[in-house]
């Protein structure tokens, strides 16, 4: 097969624990805009059938050929056969869960000032990375800022793709324009806002060209 590559773009993370049809009304009027992917964050412990919720969702996306990965849940990446995985940290076990699945599976990973990390992400293969937290954030409250030097940094010693993530809005987002980025990743600011698609396409307008 193929070896899937992520698009650029918008990056959208979706909450598991909001209610199931809602999320999918949202998420069939955000796809029609284009995504660059869609990530199932994993925040269960208000999803009542969690496979049946993501069975629906893959189901959403594949009818608009948008890739859906799931965070950190490997037995649930590989048995729902999703199209990636993205991980907080990388696992130990990683050569392994990539050698059980197809050659086409996207894997990213969440990463910060730490250079040492993003190497070793590098020699391992992932396929994007994904710096957190960018600006003050209570969805990624659990990262430290990142240092716009290392963000360059990286982009110096490879050429995957980098998303940035955290706190980034429609007000802050051009202040990234000096970052070297593919696209953002964002999750309140679409979902949570009154208007999904509008606040779609107003990101999508300021994004970096």
């Amino acid at each position: 097969m193929k070896k899937s590559r992520i698009n650029s773009g918008i990056y959208l993370v979706i909450d598991p624990s909001e209610p199931l049809q809602e999320t999918i009304d949202k998420l069939n009027k955000l796809l029609e805009e284009g995504l660059a992917a869609v990530q199932i964050w994993d925040n269960f412990k208000k999803t009542p059938d969690l496979k049946n919720y993501i069975k629906e969702i893959k189901k959403v996306c594949k009818d608009h050929d948008t890739p859906l990965l799931i965070n950190n849940q490997k037995k649930l990446f590989a048995e729902l056969a999703l199209d990636g995985i993205h991980f907080d940290e990388i696992p130990r076990d990683f050569d392994r869960i990539k050698s059980n699945v197809p050659n086409n599976r996207i894997f990213g990973l969440t990463v910060n000032n730490d250079l040492e990390t993003i190497k070793e992400a590098i020699d391992y293969g992932f396929d994007y990375l994904s710096f957190c937290t960018i600006f003050p954030s209570q969805t990624n409250n659990s990262c430290e800022l990142v240092d716009p030097k290392i963000v360059k940094k990286a982009a110096e010693i490879t050429d995957v793709p980098i998303f940035l993530s955290g706190g980034i809005t429609t007000k802050n987002i051009n202040d990234l324009d000096d970052l070297p980025y593919y696209g953002i990743a964002i999750v309140s600011g679409i979902m949570g806002s009154e208007d999904p698609v509008d606040a779609l396409k107003n990101y999508k307008k300021k994004l970096k060209k």
